[in-house]
């Protein structure tokens, strides 16, 4: 009698798993999906009933196989056969090429086609799928996922639970953490932190990968993503250079700007201007407004993931702007241009001081409003970049000539809506979009 063995998941990877199985010689003592109905065929295979009722097939079969792509489900499903007393299956193809000096660890699947070179070190729960290659002196972590097509050049090392997307090719040498996700395609050529997705060629880190919500998978991704650590870069750089040039400009132009400014004939500019046309619609939260709608539309009438992810990218940035604006207003309490030529001249600031409610140059809030916006639209319409730095410019400038704020004020403003953008983009606007896919009705994930 074949050996029998218990495959835990009912999706197209089983149906691989179970392919495979027969291909050696062994058959399934049952499948096991909380999603499908019992009965349900995989190929000969049929869904016996949860995952949970594991336990009742164990004087059928003593061991079990993973067939689950998701790498924390494959590690957390693994870890509670292991509970119930069943071993970790095993199975490579027979059309795939293991060398004898490689080591594979319990409930690996090397699929069809598939190469692991000489000295090649496969962690437990592996899946190093079709027509992929692992060579020579490669270590792959526990519960990672080689998609169907990849290449693994010579001594690449990839950590636990990571997937490395199909028909991506990583150079020799190079190490890939924990808890990563290397887009199809790609072209790896230096090392790669824990917790990042990256793509492109040569891969480049682009977001943060969300760490696995099990404890004992967390373990396994302690480190800080390589996006991360970007971010948090490229966000010092930006305060520091926006700062220094903010106090040049407090300590050195700021007063004779204004009175320069304040010389000139004319009215110069009012609301009706071109200038001061954008300056009035960022008066008020038109564009936020608009975008709102279009979020709402994009969420609910008619769902669209891509959108509903950028357009939410938006209104967090745009709302955590608001209250830095406000918060900074409220600290600094600075006098405006205007103060500089009353009767009681005024210049510089009144950190928190109550009795001077219109003291609120510092910063800028329609500087840092637009700042945020075209900062936005710098990642989700690339093409456009010239024409968002041209309006960040725009508003400063009629910031000044309208004698509402100091060149220091401007030049604040936009550099917090700058970093503003980068940390939400990074830090808060995926937990945040991720919490509002929950709300009931949110429909697009039935149509993605």
């Amino acid at each position: 009698m074949p050996d029998k063995v218990v495959i835990l998941g009912g999706g197209g990877h089983a149906a691989v798993v179970e392919s495979a199985l027969r291909q050696i010689g062994c058959g399934a003592a049952a499948v096991l999906d909380d999603s499908l109905a019992p009965g349900t065929k995989i190929i000969e295979a049929s869904v016996a009933g949860k995952i949970s009722q594991l336990g009742e097939f164990k004087g059928e079969a003593e061991e079990v196989h993973v067939a689950i792509g998701s790498n924390e489900a494959r590690f957390t499903l693994a870890g509670s056969a292991r509970k119930e007393g069943f071993k970790l299956k095993t199975i490579v193809h027979p059309t795939a090429f293991v060398d004898p000096s490689a080591r594979l660890g319990e409930g690996v699947f090397v699929a069809a086609g598939a190469f692991v070179g000489p000295r090649a070190e496969i962690g437990d729960g592996v899946i190093v799928n079709t027509h992929a290659s692992v060579d020579h002196d490669c270590k792959i972590g526990e519960f990672s996922h080689i998609c169907p097509g990849t290449i693994l050049a010579g001594a690449v090392e990839v950590g636990p639970l990571t997937t490395v997307g199909a028909g991506s090719v990583v150079k020799p040498l190079v190490k890939i953490g924990a808890n990563d996700l290397i887009g199809s395609g790609s072209v790896v050529v230096k090392n790669i932190g824990d917790n990042t997705v990256s793509f492109g060629t040569p891969a480049e880190a682009q977001k943060i990968n969300p760490k696995p919500r099990s404890k004992e998978a967390k373990q396994l991704a302690k480190g800080m993503s390589d996006f991360a650590k970007k971010t948090l870069l490229s966000a010092a750089v930006v305060f520091i250079a926006g700062l220094a040039l903010a106090l040049l400009a407090i300590n050195f132009c700021d007063r004779d700007l204004a009175m320069l400014l304040h010389e000139l004939p004319g009215d110069r500019l009012e609301d009706a201007g071109m200038i001061g046309q954008i300056s009035l619609l960022c008066k008020k939260p038109y564009v936020t407004m608009v975008v709102a709608v279009f979020f709402i539309f994009f969420t609910f009438v008619k769902p669209l993931k891509e959108w509903f992810e950028k357009l939410g990218f938006f209104l967090i940035s745009m709302g955590v702007c608001g209250i830095v604006s406000s918060l900074t207003k409220e600290l600094f309490r600075r006098a405006r241009p205007g103060q500089l030529f009353k009767e009681a001249a005024h210049y510089g600031f009144f950190f928190f001081d109550q009795t001077k409610n219109a003291y609120k140059s510092f910063p800028s809030g329609h500087s840092m409003e637009i700042a945020t916006m075209a900062a936005v639209f710098w990642f989700i319409f690339p093409k456009l970049r010239p024409v968002w730095a041209v309006a960040v410019l725009w508003m400063m400038s009629d910031r000044l000539l309208m004698e509402k704020h100091f060149l220091s004020d401007t030049i604040m403003g936009a550099t917090l809506g700058i970093v503003i953008v980068l940390l939400v983009r990074a830090f808060l606007a995926p937990p945040v979009i991720r919490l509002v896919e929950k709300i009931p009705g949110v429909l697009w994930k039935k149509r993605s």
